[in-house]
């Protein structure tokens, strides 16, 4: 059979013989690593979710997974509905807390962005669109980055290597979009180090 290359998938099943690329789940630890650039001394995180959904479980369980390796605690709350919004955040003895973008949250970002905000928690997003949102900041895959990654495994099987030979790997997340106003409106200063690496900056 003819090579197959993938991307964007989060965690394929087994694969044949002919096929290899990238996994691009959400980037749940990235966004922890990130989250710690901005607080060194972060210890406790709360998530907030929608209700329960195969690739914002794969997300929960990756973003816990990250913490224990950090030493970082997580308290999550799921919302079913976005009047719970500031009741959950309020309810959360964190210092910072971290959304997934699904539609739930999307709908529950005016509430939680308030209440964030009036609690000082600084509030970090699996999805750079909500950053635009309120969120301070997010970082996600660069499609140049993932194609040139693709290009290099296209590379090899043209080489002689066969797909099976060529491990499926995670593409690289390192696209970041920060709020400067948000991150000042919740008791924080954007990082030099973020702002010099940042791809879209929103004053």
């Amino acid at each position: 059979d003819a090579p197959v290359v993938f991307a964007g998938v989060d965690a394929p099943a087994p694969l044949p013989a002919n096929m290899t690329g990238l996994t691009q789940p959400l980037p749940a630890a990235d966004t922890l690593k990130l989250m710690r650039v901005f607080m060194p001394n972060l210890r406790r995180v709360g998530l907030l979710r929608g209700p329960a959904t195969p690739r914002g479980d794969a997300a929960e369980a990756e973003l816990r997974r990250a913490a224990a390796s950090l030493g970082i605690e997580v308290a999550g709350r799921s919302l079913t509905n976005p009047d719970q919004a500031r009741t959950a955040v309020e309810a959360l003895a964190v210092e910072a807390l971290v959304v997934l973008g699904d539609a739930m949250v999307l709908r529950s970002m005016p509430g939680i962005v308030a209440a964030a905000e009036a609690k000082l928690r600084p509030l970090f997003s699996l999805d750079a669109e909500l950053v635009e949102r309120g969120a301070v900041a997010a970082i996600e895959y660069d499609n140049y980055r993932v194609g040139t990654q693709l290009a290099e495994v296209v590379l090899r099987i043209l080489r002689g290597e066969k797909p099976a030979a060529i491990p499926v790997a995670p593409a690289h997340a390192d696209r970041i979009t920060v709020n400067v106003d948000a991150a000042e409106r919740t008791g924080i200063k954007v990082p030099p180090a973020v702002l010099g690496n940042a791809a879209i900056i929103i004053d």
